[in-house]
């Protein structure tokens, strides 16, 4: 009994950790396809599709923000993104979608490490500013630096898909000690002039692959630096495990499958998703616990919020021995909506509107009388979700007498989930009342003559006497 009572109270503490870490404690929007979240951990996550202008989230919030997740989808960041000068933010995670790093949009911050996606393709000047980075990971395969960045740096490993080094990558950097390169053949890379002009090469360490020491003393641009070569580290750069799951209140947590299932010489994933999942989290396991995994030891955990269709998630491996990466990619596919429900229908009755409402226990089909006079109806329906078809009986109808049949089909953004409301208007036949309400007879005098016999809907012939 103890056993079971340990384990229902375990199960409490889980289910109430998993709640609390997903308290929205602010929220916006920063256009018509960017939105962002500030949760009770301090995480401020900005998600949607393209550009992430502005920085609306620091109004109000600016000291409370530790941690920033820009989802994937996001593809430029701009000024002040982690909140200028007034801030504390330990922790910037970029998605693989970004393609711009805007002004000053990373700086004054506790950031200690950083990894620059594969497809960033320009970073404004300044677009790292006032901050002190323990180690950068620069994985962008080709992009331009337009200006000076004002950043201390220790360690940078640069990407193995790197194809060249772009001017002003390194300004201002003097104090590089280490700089880890895995290019079999340094005459391969675009080095731009200048592109080490701040970097004290004779006290900073080029770790160079096995077998290569030899072609980088030869290269011009590289010989000046103190070569290492790598040898007796490890060059374990695989993952022992990758998951894919999601947390829904009341529920706890749902592991979706990997497909292929997971193996780590596989590095290219895909997981299906319903549309009712709109938050994920992905989290990989080292094999190798000397080796880093987005600079972390032993494991990292994503978390993001979700876009219908792709979204896209990658871990970058580096082995022990600083050169061997590996870049493992996760596609989580979202699925479209299967909402094809109504929220209301507008009825235009041309001299009484009135409107259903789709709420509660009410089903699917509606009744409604109206009189003879109404000889038509407009029927407006409205989808709840506005990416749903509406085909069927809509617009303005003409009325039979009697009962006249509607029926609105709604096709759910999967093209498959459908749902027909049928609405039924019963119009009255026409009025057989040929009756007077009264009758009255006046004399010249302006008084009122009496009716013989005393006037009744049923008697059709009177008598009247004037003066």
């Amino acid at each position: 009994m103890k056993k079971i009572l340990f384990l229902f109270s375990l199960l409490l503490c889980v289910q109430a950790y998993g709640q609390a870490s997903h308290t929205i404690i602010d929220s916006g929007d920063v256009n018509e396809t960017v939105r962002w979240t500030l949760d009770s951990d301090s995480t401020l996550t900005i998600s949607g599709e393209g550009e992430a202008a502005g920085s609306p989230w620091c109004n109000n919030n600016a000291d409370k923000i530790k941690q920033i997740i820009v989802s994937e989808g996001i593809t430029s960041i701009a000024e002040h993104t982690t909140c200028g000068n007034y801030n504390n933010v330990s922790s910037v995670q970029l998605p693989n979608s970004l393609k711009t790093i805007g002004y000053a949009a990373i700086g004054a911050c506790e950031v200690k490490s950083v990894t620059i996606p594969e497809n960033v393709a320009t970073i404004e000047a300044l677009g790292f500013y006032k901050i002190v980075l323990d180690t950068l990971y620069y994985n962008a395969i080709d992009c331009n630096i337009t200006g000076s960045l004002d950043v201390g740096l220790k360690v940078v490993f640069i990407g193995e898909k790197v194809t060249r080094i772009p001017k002003f990558l390194f300004v201002t950097w003097s104090g590089l000690e280490k700089l880890t390169v895995s290019w079999k053949n340094p005459s391969d890379i675009i080095v731009e002039e200048d592109a080490f002009k701040d970097v004290d090469k004779a006290n900073c360490k080029l770790i160079v692959p096995a077998g290569t020491k030899t072609l980088y003393e030869q290269a011009e641009d590289w010989k000046d630096f103190d070569i290492v070569e790598v040898s007796g580290a490890s060059d374990n750069a695989d993952l022992r495990l990758l998951e894919v799951e999601s947390y829904t209140p009341g529920h706890g947590y749902t592991f979706y499958e990997l497909t292929p299932t997971f193996s780590p010489d596989i590095t290219e994933y895909a997981v299906d998703v319903p549309y009712s999942v709109t938050n994920v989290v992905l989290n990989a396991f080292l094999e190798d616990n000397n080796a880093k995994v987005n600079g972390k030891a032993k494991e990292d955990s994503q978390q993001s919020d979700l876009s219908v269709g792709e979204n896209i998630f990658t871990f970058s491996v580096t082995a022990e021995d600083g050169v061997t990466q590996k870049t493992y990619t996760v596609v989580v596919n979202r699925g479209p909506s299967t909402n094809a429900n109504l929220s209301s229908i507008f009825v235009d009755a041309t001299y009484d509107p009135f409107e259903i409402i789709f709420e509660g226990t009410m089903g699917d089909n509606y009744y409604k009388e109206l009189p003879y006079r109404a000889t038509f109806v407009c029927l407006n329906p409205y989808p709840e979700d506005s990416n749903a078809k509406v085909s069927g009986d809509q617009g303005c109808i003409d009325l039979q007498t009697g009962y006249n049949t509607f029926n609105i089909t709604v096709t759910a953004k999967d093209g498959i989930t459908q749902k027909t409301y049928t609405v039924v208007i019963n119009r009255a036949a026409p009025s057989t009342n040929a009756d007077l309400l009264g009758l009255n007879v006046s004399a010249p005098n302006g008084n009122n003559v009496e009716l013989t016999p005393a006037f009744s809907p049923n008697a059709t012939n009177y008598a009247a006497s004037v003066p």
